[in-house]
């Protein structure tokens, strides 16, 4: 088993998602159910899934869960230019976010190609 805590990107991720319940509280109300919920919903499986493929026994495992992160990640990029777009936050915060995230994003691809030349090795 591995320490998902030790990974920069986990620490990293949990902070994105800190950041973005914050940021998201701000929403106007009728918007609970709609994008902020969405936005949620999209960086909380960042850390989760990178935690979740952490408790995998196999390498394979664990790079199909640093995908899904990945993915995750991808999709959250797209709330926070949905949410620029509506004015919910300005360009500043907006690229801020998008900077964190592409960070986030940066790290997980290094994970994940780092995984599958470990795979690639051993067949």
């Amino acid at each position: 088993m591995r320490d998902y805590a030790k990974y920069e990107v986990w620490v990293d991720s949990m902070n994105l998602v800190t950041d973005i319940y914050k940021i998201t509280k701000r929403f106007p109300e009728d918007e609970k159910s709609g994008i902020t919920n969405q936005m949620r919903r999209c960086a909380v499986p960042v850390p989760s899934n990178i935690a979740e493929g952490a408790g995998r026994s196999s390498e394979k495992d664990f790079k199909r869960f640093l995908e899904i992160a990945m993915a995750s990640s991808f999709g959250l990029k797209t709330q926070v230019l949905i949410c620029r777009n509506l004015d919910y936050i300005d360009s500043e915060m907006a690229k801020n976010m998008e900077l964190i995230i592409d960070k986030v994003s940066k790290q997980l691809n290094g994970f994940i190609k780092k995984l599958k030349a470990n795979i690639n090795s051993l067949i």
